[in-house]
Formats: C-alpha cells, sequence, structure tokens
C-alpha cells in the first residue's frame, strides 16, 4: 500500500491562514515551521515568542506606560 503526503502548507500564504493571519515577519524559521517544540520555545534567543501550531511566532510587544 501507498501512501501519498500532501502538506497542508505549500507557501507562506498557507502558513500564515493555519497559523490565524500572523505577519510574515513574526514567524520564525528556526526551527522549520511545523516542528517547533517546547523545549525550542524554552531556548533564550525565543523568549519573545509563542508556540503556535508547532511553529515559533514573535509576540507582539507593547510599550509600557
Amino acid at each position: 500500500m501507498t501512501t501519498t503526503f500532501t502538506p497542508l502548507v505549500r507557501t507562506v500564504g498557507d502558513l500564515r491562514r493555519r497559523l490565524g493571519d500572523v505577519p510574515a515577519d513574526r514567524v520564525r524559521f528556526t526551527p522549520v515551521p511545523g516542528t517547533a517544540t517546547v523545549a525550542d520555545l524554552l531556548r533564550d534567543e525565543n523568549r519573545r515568542c509563542e508556540l503556535l501550531d508547532d511553529t515559533l511566532v514573535e509576540k507582539l510587544m507593547g510599550v509600557r506606560e
């Protein structure tokens, strides 16, 4: 039996829609989207990120009043 894999994400646009139309400049590509883990999230360089659908996305940072 042969199974054909069709990726859910083929383009950056597909990825943005999957993540809820997050701006492309907030999506981290290291690690590759769809492969990030909690361990990746806990690294210092990713401390301003959140994990959405196994993808690291930078959080919006507001200015403190």
